[in-house]
């Protein structure tokens, strides 16, 4: 599932994370769904829309070339993971009382995270396309080869969608997206005012 960027959108103390949770079913291109908190959610022509989060924490595997210290660290994909890969990461995981699932193409962790991880793991910054990107290091494993690390983004991944019948939703285009961009913008910052 391609997470589409919310632009120079700050959310201020968490405003928009308090209060009970409301859980939607994200579907992606594909059909397959990734349960998905309501951050913000307003009405615009008639139609509902809303910023999500996923409600269990998404990672990243990055893969480093242990031969190769130039080697730059790199983004798997789901669908580059092996079963036997994924085995040896869940066992690793197994001390941290998680599993990794792999849910709409995201690498999504099963079970809670100590609190432990937050407070003692490592922090690493990753150049992206267009920001850096910061992780908290989980776990490593290595295969002789190549060293895998299970990495969480210290910022929240946020999906905007169109919340439809039977509490689930769908990606808005990167048409929607642009078109809509300054409501949602507005609405986390406060604005409540809906556009009709």
């Amino acid at each position: 599932m391609s997470k589409k960027p919310v632009d120079e959108i700050e959310d201020d103390g968490d405003e928009g994370f308090e209060g009970e949770r409301r859980v939607v079913q994200l579907i992606d291109d594909t059909g397959a769904t990734l349960p998905a908190e309501v951050v913000v959610e307003l009405t615009v022509e008639g139609n509902l829309y809303a910023l999500l989060t996923p409600s269990q924490p998404v990672v990243a595997i990055l893969c480093e070339d242990m031969n190769d210290e130039e080697a730059p660290l790199e983004e798997l994909e789901p669908s580059e993971i092996s079963g036997e890969l994924m085995h040896h990461i869940n066992s690793a995981l197994r001390d941290f009382g998680a599993a990794l699932q792999v849910r709409a193409d995201e690498f999504v962790l099963d079970g809670d995270l100590a609190p432990e991880i937050y407070e003692e793991s490592e922090l690493i910054e990753l150049e992206g396309d267009e920001e850096t990107l910061e992780y908290l290091l989980i776990v490593d494993v290595e295969d002789g080869m190549k060293r895998y690390t299970v990495a969480l983004p210290t910022e929240p991944l946020i999906y905007p969608a169109e919340i439809l019948a039977g509490e689930k939703a769908r990606l808005l285009s990167d048409e929607e997206l642009e078109r809509y961009q300054e409501v949602f913008e507005a609405a986390l910052n406060g604005d409540d005012g809906d556009e009709d």
